[in-house]
Parts: C-alpha cells; sequence; structure tokens
C-alpha cells in the first residue's frame, strides 16, 4: 500500500532571500514555507510488535518552495513516478485491481 505524507512549514531564511515578502503583523518575514512530501510502501508488519513496517527502499521524497497548486502538480508526478499499487485521481484514492 502507498502512504503519502505532505507538509508544509516556515525554513529560517537570510533577509536577503525574504526581501520584499511581507511578515506576521505587517512586519519583515524571516522565513519561507517550503512544501514536503515523502511517498512510501508498506506491505509488512514487525513479528514482534504487529507494527507496520516500511518496505525497504520504498521511500522517494520531494519539496519546493514554489506554490500550493505547483507542489501538488509535482506531488501527482512523484506518485505517478513510482510503482505504487493505487491509482492517484483528483480529491481521491482509487484502488487498482
Amino acid at each position: 500500500m502507498c502512504y503519502i505524507v505532505l507538509d508544509g512549514t516556515g525554513a529560517p531564511m537570510l533577509p536577503s532571500e525574504t526581501t520584499g515578502r511581507p511578515g506576521k503583523d505587517g512586519g519583515r518575514a524571516g522565513t519561507r514555507e517550503v512544501k514536503i512530501g515523502c511517498f512510501f510502501t508498506q506491505s509488512g508488519r514487525d513479528p514482534a510488535t504487529g507494527e507496520p513496517v516500511q518496505d525497504p527502499d520504498s521511500a522517494t521524497y520531494i519539496s519546493t518552495f514554489e506554490p500550493a497548486a505547483t507542489f501538488a502538480t509535482h506531488a501527482k508526478a512523484e506518485y505517478h513516478r513510482g510503482p505504487f499499487p493505487v491509482k492517484w485521481t483528483v480529491g481521491s484514492v482509487t484502488r487498482v485491481p
């Protein structure tokens, strides 16, 4: 099964990298939002604990400072690049037989 983890967080920047970007409360920006994605599969469980175990060498990662819509395009492309057993459709995930 494919798992997709997506997040966005503020990455600290030098003042020269935030020139012209408004900060919170009208101040100067000290961070920029970076979007991060991780794609991986898991197909088994740890026999000792019963916890799911990530498949070895199955993880791929993406990141960008680009807008969320562009990040979504990159995420969809990364998903299609991998050998995942489901098909991505906008707004839902559909299992492929």
